[in-house]
């Protein structure tokens, strides 16, 4: 898909499904570092902002929200900045600037 489909597709249905924009490696990385903070061990020894979730809760009946991970993991913080994300956004919304809000 071009840049140019991929800006139509999100101006028309407000959403892309993009070829991947990062390694599988990363991204299986980043979901066991996911795994990791929800468990509650924080690599990096800081706490996220918030903590919504807690393991043993019920994923059917409650969200797992937990703000600003990427504080708590480097791998999480990696792929956070990852400039493709950042690149491909921009591209979408003719953003100068991308900023992630976790």
């Amino acid at each position: 898909m071009t840049s140019h489909d991929a800006r139509t597709r999100y101006e028309t249905d407000g959403f892309v499904i993009a070829e991947p924009l990062m390694s599988p490696q990363l991204l299986q990385r980043a979901h066991h570092a996911m795994d990791e903070v929800i468990a509650g061990r924080y690599e990096t020894g800081v706490k996220p902002h918030s903590d919504h979730w807690r393991e043993g809760d019920d994923p059917a009946t409650k969200l797992r929200k937990i703000d600003q991970p990427h504080w708590c993991n480097p791998t999480i913080m990696e792929v956070t900045s990852q400039p493709a994300i950042g690149e491909f956004v921009a591209s979408l919304t003719g953003a100068q600037m991308v900023q992630v809000w976790a």
